[in-house]
């Protein structure tokens, strides 16, 4: 049973890798497609001592919604998606095969999938797993991992691209899926915590649905406008002016994304949880959120 539980927990990350790889017209080397799997991987470590050090925290948090919101934002998203970016820039950013924008998505989803695989073997595999875990993971979880990492690699692709934006675009490389993550967990984790009966519930687990919905077009939006520029054979010094076509509606979609989780992340600073240790948190997480809606504000004018 443990071998079934074991395939079904491994394949659905595999299957999604194997559609990225199959939509690039020009594909990537297995060899550095695998090696970012496996440090994608790798990198469940570390996540999890910042998680099980953060965990204990948000444990103390009394109100459900602040609880459910630090837990998803900085128990979660933040720092997984911080260690797929880091590999994403450090790794596959100087390789010598990053030479096209479609290969972001590629090796974005390949980092991301990689970090996927791993956890989704934890839960299936774990005392609350079973075949049920494993088909709700393979519709929900593990594709919006997918879908997170190639939004991931594509803004990470512009920031090669667009020299003179470089910080814009590795800030929205790491943000918009960072905001995408932490708007799922939390959903899931409130409407978890919520007692029985409560009329948000079915509302929270509507939107959430809607959000994964949300993830999968967008992801595939930006896989098709690749592949229609490699099929169209826009060769790389012919990019910035395809890049330029929509760049501005990019940005503007990007910041205003970054700039409601901003908003989501500062409305739990509102909540009765800043106590003894987590005090020090209120000032840099409305900082953050402050900038994050002014920075969205500006781009919608621009």
């Amino acid at each position: 049973m443990e071998a079934v539980l074991l395939l079904l927990a491994v394949a659905p990350p595999l299957l999604i890798l194997r559609y990225f790889q199959a939509s690039d017209r020009y594909p990537e080397p297995p060899r550095v497609i695998w090696t970012s799997f496996v440090l994608g991987m790798l990198s469940c470590a570390p996540v999890s001592m910042v998680g099980a050090l953060l965990r204990p925290l948000a444990g103390a948090i009394p109100e459900i919604w602040a609880k459910g919101s630090f837990d998803a934002f900085f128990a979660a998203a933040l720092p997984e998606e911080f260690a797929k970016f880091l590999i994403l820039v450090l790794y596959c950013g100087r390789r010598s095969e990053f030479d096209e924008p479609m290969d972001g998505l590629v090796y974005g989803s390949a980092v991301s999938l990689g970090f996927a695989c791993l956890e989704n073997v934890r839960y299936v595999l774990g005392a609350e797993g079973g075949v049920g875990m494993a088909v709700v993971r393979a519709v929900s979880a593990v594709p919006s991992h997918g879908a997170d990492g190639a939004i991931m690699g594509y803004f990470f692709s512009l920031s090669r691209q667009q020299p003179r934006q470089r910080n814009e675009f590795l800030l929205l490389s790491f943000a918009v899926p960072a905001v995408f993550h932490g708007v799922y967990d939390m959903m899931v984790l409130v409407a978890d915590a919520l007692p029985k009966g409560d009329p948000t519930v079915a509302p929270l687990w509507i939107a959430w649905l809607c959000l994964l919905a949300m993830q999968f077009v967008l992801a595939k939006v930006l896989l098709n406008a690749h592949v229609r520029r490699q099929e169209a054979g826009i060769r790389e010094d012919d990019i910035l002016s395809y890049v330029r076509l929509r760049k501005r509606n990019r940005l503007q979609a990007g910041w205003l994304i970054l700039g409601c989780g901003g908003g989501l992340i500062g409305l739990a600073t509102f909540g009765p949880w800043f106590a003894g240790p987590l005090r020090s948190l209120r000032l840099s997480t409305l900082a953050l959120a402050a900038f994050a809606l002014r920075a969205g504000w500006q781009r919608l004018r621009d």
